[in-house]
C-alpha cells in the first residue's frame, strides 16, 4: 500500500550550472539511457520528458536563487506563461538551459531557451517563480 511516507528519491534534473547575478543562469543535463524515469517513455522511441526539461529548468532557476540572494530561499513556480518543445532529446543527448532571470522582488521572471550540443533549439519558454524566504534555523 502507498502511503505519503513512500517518496521517491529527488530527481536530479541538471548536472551542473553556473549563475551570473543580475543576468541569469547556464545549465546542463545530460540524458542517459540508465535514467529510471526514461523506461517505457516511450517503447523503441526513448525521449526525455518534456515535464522533465521544465524541471531542469525550475531546478537551474533554483540555483540561480540560492548562488544570488543570501539567506535560504524556497523557488516554486508559479506560471508559465508560453512553452514550446521543438525537437526530442535521446539518450546520449545533453540539454543545455540558458535562464535569463529578471528579479522582482520575490518573484523571478525567466526567458529560458534549451539547446542540444548542436545548438539546435529544444524548448523555448517563459515562466514566472515565486519566492520565499525560509527561516533561519537555530
Amino acid at each position: 500500500m502507498f502511503t505519503t511516507m513512500d517518496r521517491a528519491a529527488p530527481l536530479t534534473a541538471i548536472d551542473d550550472a553556473v549563475t551570473t547575478p543580475g543576468v541569469g543562469v547556464t545549465a546542463r543535463k545530460t540524458v542517459r539511457a540508465t535514467d529510471p524515469y526514461l523506461a517505457g517513455h516511450y517503447p523503441g522511441f526513448t525521449i526525455y520528458p518534456g515535464v522533465f526539461v521544465i524541471e531542469s529548468v525550475h531546478q537551474a532557476v533554483s540555483r540561480y536563487v540560492a548562488d544570488t540572494r543570501p539567506g535560504t530561499w524556497s523557488v516554486a513556480m508559479a506560471t508559465i506563461d508560453s512553452v514550446r518543445f521543438t525537437k526530442p532529446l535521446r539518450p546520449g543527448d545533453t540539454l543545455h538551459v540558458t535562464a535569463d532571470c529578471a528579479e522582482d522582488g520575490d518573484r523571478i521572471n525567466a526567458k529560458v531557451r534549451c539547446v542540444d550540443d548542436a545548438g539546435t533549439l529544444v524548448t523555448k519558454m517563459t515562466a514566472r517563480f515565486e519566492l520565499t524566504e525560509e527561516p533561519a534555523r537555530v
